[in-house]
């Protein structure tokens, strides 16, 4: 018993004893490196080799600190790096793949990649990374990284940090026409601010709130409102796609309605004719981590102005706006507004129905009403690509 009590002990002092022995303290001031390596291999009864690139000054103190770091610390200001190939045989030099000493400081490891090539990775490395990651010709998820371990374990953090599921989000998009009257009967004003000119007479806002929340007629949403007065034609559905799109990327939604314009001819009656406006809606998202959602919305506006010639002018503009908003929200977005003709009858009652005469007691005319295209745009989902 005595007997292991000794060994015990024995092998306690030993442990103690080299422990204490592989940290360093030692001083340089202005001395070369290659003198420094020197200088810590005499004191530490250890071997240094060093390539023929290792060169510089240094000064650094260093108090009762292991090898492992008085090594990185020395090396560290001119990039060099380490590697123990044998015990307490050190070989110090630059890890570079066109050096001859690539070899001895770097260790090779393949890494698959689950959502990025590696074409993409290499352009999202940064430069000092990108001479230690290798693309391979069988599969482009694969990489090789051959470089010394704290490289390595710099450009496998990066890796995981932008080797990461693409996010998308689905939007259900409805666009609507609809007529100001009928604008107004929901509480809803997009126009907040009065047109400068005829050229610039369309506005974009933003109800950056929860529709069916907030706007109810007859406890019904809007949305399900706007559907049950579409028959009626004060509104009209022109779009309702539901689009997917990957976070950063762009979805359009393209759109036509028909505007009636009025002019008087060489005869001096008044004329009605049409022409078509188009609307371009552009979703680009940008989703968080946590499923939150910034979206950019810009709508191209074509069509027609009026004038007193049977050609209208043309104009195109492009409105923007971003906001935020999160799954199951719904937000309105006044895209335009414009003025156009209806027809509409004023009818005697009784006499009007009498065949043949009922003509002379019917009068038709047209009315200028104002339109208001509207995009409302619902979250569904967002999240990580499946």
């Amino acid at each position: 018993m005595r007997k292991v009590f000794l060994i015990t002990v024995l092998l306690l002092s030993v442990l103690i004893s080299v422990s204490f022995s592989q940290n360093v303290s030692i001083s340089f001031f202005q001395e070369s490196l290659t003198q420094a390596l020197s200088d810590l291999a005499a004191q530490e009864n250890i071997t240094i080799l060093t390539d023929s690139t290792v060169g510089g000054f240094i000064t650094l103190t260093l108090n009762n600190v292991p090898i492992s770091e008085a090594l990185d610390l020395m090396l560290l200001p001119g990039g060099y790096s380490w590697k123990e190939i044998k015990p307490n045989v050190y070989f110090v030099g630059t890890a570079s793949p066109s050096s001859n000493s690539f070899l001895y400081l770097a260790s090779m490891s393949s890494y698959r990649l689950r959502y990025i090539t590696s074409s993409t990775l290499l352009n999202l490395l940064p430069a000092v990374m990108k001479p230690y990651v290798f693309t391979s010709t069988s599969s482009p998820y694969l990489v090789l990284i051959g470089a010394p371990s704290d490289m390595k374990k710099a450009i496998l953090s990066v890796i995981k940090d932008v080797d990461v599921s693409k996010m998308e989000a689905v939007f259900q998009v409805t666009v609507v026409e609809m007529d100001e009257s009928y604008l107004r009967k929901l509480g809803m004003d997009f126009q907040y601010s009065q047109p400068s000119s005829v050229a610039t007479e369309n506005t974009i806002n933003i109800l950056n709130r929860t529709i069916n929340l907030v706007y109810k007629v007859n406890n019904l949403s809007i949305l399900s409102d706007i559907k049950a007065e579409a028959a009626s034609g004060a509104v009209k559905i022109l779009a309702n796609p539901k689009v997917r799109i990957e976070s950063g990327n762009t979805g359009t939604v393209k759109v036509s309605t028909t505007r009636n314009y009025s002019y008087r001819n060489t005869s001096g009656n008044l004329v009605v004719s049409s022409v078509s406006v188009g609307a371009n809606v552009s979703l680009t998202p940008a989703i968080s981590a946590s499923g939150d959602v910034s979206l950019k919305v810009s709508e191209t506006i074509s069509g027609a102005l009026e004038n007193s010639g049977p050609v209208p002018n043309t104009m195109s503009n492009t409105l923007s706006t971003t906001f935020e908003t999160q799954v199951g929200k719904t937000v309105a977005v006044g895209g335009m507004d414009f003025s156009t003709y209806e027809k509409s009858t004023a009818r005697v009652p009784l006499l009007s129905d009498i065949p043949v005469i009922g003509y002379f007691f019917t009068q038709e005319k047209m009315r200028k009403v104002k339109k208001e295209i509207i995009v409302i745009i619902t979250c569904e989902s967002a999240g990580g690509v499946k």
